[in-house]
């Protein structure tokens, strides 16, 4: 067996097993199956995508596996990463540097980020990885014009070292400010921890039940088809105000009707007061699905 083969292996172990499959129904069952998706991929680093309409977990992975044929089958789990592995050097230079770079160039670009990078280890978020790159750029332009040793471009070497060390130290400020708020999060999760009941540490499966719990927890005292109402009110006063047509419907994909569940249910006492609201203003609430006959 390869060390690929071995790697999915692996990686299907911990991503799909009943274990697994378990608490993405339990998950599922209480905050709805967008979310349960969402917060499953997160957890255990699967690659999300809101695309793909699948019926339960295992469903989810076996249509992200055909997607993703070529890339995801050696165990890349990030999307970015899985994408970029499909490529040769100079598609991936393209796509990571832009067009306009030498082979040399990119190489450069290449040692340069990954000598920047190399403290952050896997902690790196999108607006560092996206400030180190930029800070690497400058970096090649700075040593490209110290090379030229006239004073015009040694001037302009300097210029280029003054911005990558302002960058760089702003992203150092940053990622203090990025521990602080870490700090911030575990007095959050330690806070949701007492409140649902767990000890100190939480199994995979925990920590699951845990968002699960937080997420049932929203409640609007309201139904979603005046949320629906208000949203789309909001949206075409904004169109409005830009010399756009308006919507007669709000878009499908900026329905809250996923989250149907952290609304008041149709027959509730809020229902009831609606009515007389959406009748007077000449509204109307969605058709809902009738249940099928067993």
């Amino acid at each position: 067996m390869s060390d690929g083969q071995v790697m999915t292996a692996k990686l299907y172990q911990d991503i799909d097993n009943p274990s697994v499959r378990e608490t993405f129904s339990r998950l599922r069952d209480t905050v709805g199956s967008d979310v349960a998706f969402f917060v499953c991929c997160a957890f255990l680093d699967v690659p999300y995508s809101p695309k793909i309409s699948a019926a339960d977990w295992g469903d989810y992975l076996a249509q992200l596996k055909t997607r993703w044929a070529r890339e995801f089958k050696d165990g890349a789990t990030d999307i970015r990463e899985a994408v970029k592995r499909g490529m040769g050097d100079k598609e991936r230079w393209i796509a990571t540097w832009g067009p306009t770079y030498s082979e040399a160039d990119y190489r450069q670009l290449d040692e340069i980020f990954a000598t920047l990078s190399r403290r952050s280890g896997d902690t790196m978020d999108p607006q560092q990885e996206l400030t180190l790159r930029y800070c690497a750029k400058l970096a090649l332009l700075r040593d490209k014009c110290i090379v030229q040793e006239d004073k015009e471009s040694v001037d302009r070497a300097k210029n280029y070292d003054a911005m990558f060390q302002k960058n760089l130290e702003a992203e150092n400020l940053r990622g203090r400010e990025a521990k602080n708020q870490t700090e911030r999060l575990d007095g959050i999760v330690d806070s949701l921890k007492r409140r649902f009941g767990y000890g100190k540490e939480l199994t995979q499966a925990q920590a699951i039940e845990v968002v699960a719990k937080w997420y049932a927890s929203h409640h609007y005292n309201m139904t979603v088809d005046a949320a629906d109402h208000m949203l789309l009110s909001i949206l075409n006063a904004t169109r409005t105000n830009s010399d756009l047509p308006t919507f007669s419907t709000l878009p499908e994909d900026a329905s809250l009707a996923p989250y149907e569940r952290e609304f008041e249910p149709e027959g509730s006492a809020v229902w009831g007061k609606e009515n007389s609201v959406i009748d007077y203003l000449g509204l109307a609430r969605k058709p809902r699905e009738e249940e099928p006959i067993i």
